[in-house]
């Protein structure tokens, strides 16, 4: 019923499904295919749905059309290694997303070589549109760390980047050492900095060109951000 309401109802903008126990019940399919044909859906949460890497390939075809997502909450589920990869592949084609929530979703799970958060980052170092990413709670390692702080020596968008320090004795959670995060923030700081004064100057030749009766190509103004 649901899935077929999704497909008469073409201007929904948001869906927000969180922990409703959507696999025992139908399939993630199912919701991905009735949302397909929707050019106005903008946000979308499947947060704790035990959402795995055989129902991304729906996720990863929703990406691929729809040109009007811009948050995605894909937390607390299971996307694991092999799933990060593949979602990547299509993140980086991806540019109309902005929110990326993908906390506690097994990514890294302590693995040595960290491939499934090495992707994501390496999908997200010249991303023209995120600037929201969560990437909490996933066991991320040391060649994680190392490619999550090379992608924000290269990205200039991402302003939120959620990810935590070591905890020592901690069960859960990612392994970044203690200089690495304060590198990181800085960096994170920085772009919210740039974005600040890319604000300005604009409002300022807002100011000016509504002054001197003059129209203003917004599209001519280029980021102050290098």
């Amino acid at each position: 019923v649901l899935a077929e309401s999704l497909r008469e109802n073409k201007t929904i903008r948001g869906l927000k499904l969180r922990s409703c126990f959507i696999k025992s019940v139908m399939s993630v399919h199912v919701i991905v295919n009735g949302l397909k044909e929707s050019q106005q859906l903008e946000s979308l949460c499947l947060s704790n749905n035990k959402v795995d890497t055989s129902d991304l390939e729906g996720l990863m075809e929703l990406l691929r059309e729809n040109y009007s997502l811009y948050e995605l909450d894909l937390s607390c589920n299971y996307m694991k290694e092999a799933g990060a990869i593949a979602f990547s592949e299509v993140l980086e084609n991806n540019f109309t997303l902005k929110r990326l929530d993908l906390e506690d979703n097994h990514i890294a799970d302590g693995s040595i070589s960290d491939k499934g958060i090495v992707a994501l980052a390496n999908s997200l170092k010249d991303h023209p549109s995120v600037y929201y990413v969560n990437l909490r709670q996933n066991a991320i390692g040391a060649k994680g760390s190392e490619a999550l702080l090379k992608m924000m020596e290269e990205n200039y968008m991402i302003t939120t980047l959620e990810v935590e320090e070591t905890r020592p004795n901690a069960i859960v959670g990612n392994n970044i050492k203690v200089e690495m995060m304060q590198r990181i923030k800085e960096l994170v700081e920085r772009n919210r900095n740039a974005v600040k004064k890319t604000a300005e100057y604009l409002k300022e030749k807002c100011l000016e060109a509504g002054n001197i009766g003059e129209k203003l190509d917004l599209g001519r103004v280029k980021h102050y951000q290098r």
